[in-house]
């Protein structure tokens, strides 16, 4: 461990001196049974945080120490993999709480995306305080070459990534449940129902933006997620259009096509990842005005013409460019 301080600005080349603070962590002799005696604390630590229990058993600095006496003693791998298969547990005991409601018929999707929020964030939480407490071995061990049985070098917040990812893909039921969940909240987002108050907005686009970066956290974004969110929205404004062909002016057309575009844009950079507006613009722009060109020119080009509406008519020019 190694703490260097160089001076900055104009008088840096003039000033070369460094400070270091070294932490080594030396080998000692450890007494008989050390190992197993320090696993079984750590065991227990690891219990009470992923049951959200404060207490640990033992004070945060007395098993720091202890996970930096292993270290020292080259105990790491064994000390990793006993470390990794507690989290493996634990994250795969939540997650089968979820099959109830992805195999019960009749229960709400809602219900599942509720909850796996909760599970996500506090496999985070754990995390989170695991890295720290477990930061000589994540440090020291596991981003080095020397954890390679392990698919190092990687962190152990990557691990335990890893982990739910391989957990929340074996359960089938619950990751497509999951995943036509969060299409279901995007088709409500973009619907919009009258009676939904801003608080239920609100907690709808905060809930569908949590799924969303779990997912890309998970490397499960561009597959299922996005061929699926592509389809979906295809399939969602071909409905619309045609629907709106049948009943609104030309000019109401125009206004809602832009208005969608807008919306479409903002939902995918407050909720999607970057990667997605490109296509997903192009979908909405073909399914609302290049596929209903000459019908839409015929509903009222003409009168627009012979009554001046140059708003409408800049209107129609612009969203028709865009479409080339």
């Amino acid at each position: 461990w190694m703490l260097s301080i160089a001076s900055q600005g104009p008088m840096a080349a003039a000033c070369t001196a460094r400070i270091k603070i070294r932490c080594p962590v030396s080998a000692v002799d450890l007494p008989p049974g050390f190992e197993e005696q320090s696993w079984v604390k750590l065991q227990v630590a690891v219990q009470a945080i992923f049951s959200k229990n404060l207490q640990l058993g033992s004070s945060r600095e007395e098993l720091y120490r202890l996970v930096e006496a292993l270290c020292a003693n080259s105990m790491e791998p064994k000390f990793a993999r006993r470390l990794l298969l507690e989290c493996d547990t634990h994250v795969a005991a939540a997650l089968a709480t979820l099959v109830p409601f992805a195999t019960t018929p009749g229960l709400q999707s809602s219900e599942l995306l509720t909850r796996l929020e909760v599970v996500w964030q506090d496999t985070c939480a754990a995390m989170g305080t695991l890295c720290l407490l477990f930061l000589p071995l994540d440090r020291l061990y596991l981003r080095t070459p020397r954890a390679a049985s392990f698919g190092g070098p990687i962190s152990l917040w990557d691990s335990g990534v890893a982990i739910f990812r391989t957990r929340f893909c074996r359960l089938q039921e619950v990751k497509d449940v999951a995943v036509a969940g969060v299409l279901s909240l995007l088709d409500a987002d973009r619907k919009g129902p009258p009676t939904d108050s801003d608080e239920v907005r609100a907690e709808r686009r905060r809930l569908l933006g949590t799924l969303v970066s779990m997912l890309s956290k998970l490397d499960l974004y561009r597959e299922p997620l996005e061929p699926l969110l592509l389809q979906h929205a295809t399939k969602f404004f071909r409905r619309e259009s045609e629907e709106l062909m049948a009943t609104a002016s030309l000019v109401d057309y125009l206004v809602h096509a832009e208005r969608r575009l807008e919306e479409e844009q903002c939902r995918c950079r407050a909720l999607l990842q970057a990667c997605t507006e490109l296509e997903l613009l192009v979908r909405v722009r073909t399914e609302l005005l290049s596929v209903h060109c000459g019908p839409l020119l015929d509903k009222g080009f003409a009168h627009l013409v012979d009554n001046h509406w140059l708003a409408d008519l800049e209107r129609l020019y612009r969203l028709f460019a865009e479409v080339n």
